[in-house]
């Protein structure tokens, strides 16, 4: 968090999942950022987008472990979504879907960023455990190879510019 409040960090979009906060100690945003949560709660996901693009908050499908933010760069808008998976929760898919059904339905692209608490070969672990296999299997993860296709190199460099 050093390098954000300096301003030598040149990220433009930061997803976080479990971030440290104190007891009801209230999230702020570091220099240069706006900051994305569910208000009322500890979250257990955050976004951070730079103010040098402009970014919306979709409260009405954003919870304590789950983020999406509309950010615009150049003339390419797009979803980013943070999202912390907990384990302890027997339903794997949850509040992932309804953003990735949006980002669906709107046909905009989505990128999440996500703390699974899923094992899969699919994204690089040695195996696959059943929460890996249920996330693999969901609607969000056959919507997202669709989304995946629709977001261009062009997207990305705009990124880099802004």
């Amino acid at each position: 968090m050093t390098e954000l409040q300096t301003g030598s960090q040149k990220s433009k979009v930061i997803l976080v999942q479990e971030p440290y906060f104190a007891k009801r100690q209230t999230p702020k945003a570091p220099q240069g950022f706006n900051i994305y949560y569910s208000q009322g709660t500890t979250p257990r996901a955050i976004i951070l987008v730079s103010r040098s693009l402009t970014s919306i908050g979709l409260d009405h499908l954003s919870t304590r472990d789950t983020v999406l933010v509309q950010v615009t760069a150049g003339q390419e808008d797009f979803f980013v979504c943070s999202s912390y998976l907990d384990i302890t929760v027997p339903h794997v898919v949850y509040d992932v879907d309804e953003c990735v059904d949006h980002a669906h339905r709107t046909k905009l692209p989505i990128i999440i960023g996500m703390d699974s608490n899923c094992h899969s070969e699919l994204w690089g672990c040695p195996n696959s455990n059943q929460r890996g296999e249920v996330l693999e299997n969901s609607s969000s993860i056959r919507i997202l190879s669709y989304t995946i296709k629709a977001i261009s190199q062009h997207l990305w460099e705009l990124l880099a510019l802004q």
